[in-house]
């Protein structure tokens, strides 16, 4: 990468480890000035970063987070990384409370970000800037047993598709990222609540992963830098014609 992003400010939604915190990081060391924002704190302090306690489905703390991140003048990246996976049990004995808290998140919190964050972008006018949103393969391709995740995850795919027609004309670039499985604390929780879920679920399948893995044409989950290295190049200037699309980053995981 040139200097391009250097002294640029960017935030990141859910940034404190995984996904996250791997694109914060790629970002600082790239020269953005980033805010991380998380429930709980990144578990080590790294130059460039400036952690700020808020959650995403409140507006008035995600006012306070964009606002500390345009302190110096403007906004120029939003990664809208923060989401959940509630569905630890089959359909039929599923909790309703665990969908709503999904779409909670996964949606609701998506919109506020980036409606905070355009807020912030549209004061940079001419300059305009990147919004980034993590969606995933289960919104493309929805998987057993997680229509609410599924759903979500639609849905923040087409958040993009919506907004990035609505924002072009300000020069605000709105490009969506699709993981299949990547290993982080996240797919780990996710890997245990499907062996701890009672059958028939198809989640209480032990070698899911295994299976799923062996299936894609790159037999392996992926690493939180390979999402990094897609986010890093999507705010790019080198992507500057990319807007209103959902890339799908899954090793070949949607062909099979």
């Amino acid at each position: 990468m040139t200097d391009e992003l250097h002294g640029k400010n960017a935030l990141v939604t859910g940034g404190s480890q995984g996904i996250g915190m791997a694109i914060a990081r790629r970002l600082a060391e790239e020269g953005c000035l980033v805010t991380v924002v998380d429930q709980k704190p990144p578990r080590e302090q790294l130059p460039g970063i400036t952690y700020v306690h808020a959650s995403v489905s409140d507006p008035a703390s995600m006012e306070r987070a964009v606002s500390q991140a345009a302190e110096h003048g403007r906004l120029d990246i939003c990664v809208a990384n923060a989401g959940v996976y509630r569905e630890h049990a089959a359909f039929l004995e599923a909790d309703p409370r665990d969908w709503r808290d999904t779409l909670e998140i996964n949606v609701t919190g998506v919109l506020i970000t980036l409606q905070t964050a355009c807020r912030a972008m549209l004061r940079n006018a001419p300059q305009g800037g990147t919004m980034i949103v993590l969606s995933s393969v289960a919104g493309l391709r929805p998987e057993p047993d997680c229509p609410a995740y599924s759903a979500s995850k639609a849905g923040a795919s087409a958040i993009v598709e919506s907004l990035s027609a609505a924002w072009g004309q300000f020069d605000i670039r709105v490009v969506g990222i699709a993981p299949g499985p990547v290993e982080t604390p996240a797919q780990a929780e996710i890997r245990e609540q499907r062996l701890r879920a009672p059958k028939p679920s198809t989640l209480a399948e032990a070698s899911f992963d295994e299976v799923r893995a062996q299936r894609r044409p790159i037999r392996r989950n992926a690493e939180p830098q390979e999402i990094a290295e897609l986010a890093l190049f999507l705010v790019s200037e080198r992507a500057a014609y990319i807007t209103g699309t959902t890339i799908c980053i899954d090793g070949g995981g949607h062909l099979v």
